[in-house]
């Protein structure tokens, strides 16, 4: 029983060694130490998955407002576009334009 305590002994001497204290550290004093540490570490780590979520959130938003204020712009400078009949009668297609191609849509079938 005695070898197994020198064993520990020389074990907790050497983790005191590891992490540069004072060999004449009391055990409580040492874990406590350590304690302290890891509810800084959590608490440290939490803030950080805190902090890049909240950056995440932020980017979202930009990219659907850039989006938002993408869109508005296409239905305001949509063009009614009937090349039939250039008369006063209600155009039958709408063209919208978007970022990479043009959509027609057909104004008659959409008040059905």
């Amino acid at each position: 029983a005695l070898e197994v305590i020198k064993e520990a002994h020389q074990q907790f001497t050497e983790t005191l060694d590891f992490f540069c204290e004072d060999t004449n550290t009391q055990v409580g004093d040492f874990f406590g130490i350590i304690d302290q540490f890891m509810i800084a570490f959590d608490k440290t780590q939490e803030q950080v998955e805190r902090d890049e979520e909240d950056k995440l959130k932020a980017a979202r938003r930009t990219l659907a407002k850039e989006a938002r204020l993408k869109v508005k712009p296409a239905f305001k400078n949509a063009v009614a576009v009937d090349a039939s009949k250039m008369s006063d009668e209600k155009p039958s297609t709408l063209l919208l334009p978007s970022m990479n191609s043009t959509t027609r849509f057909d104004i008659d079938a959409a008040e059905s």
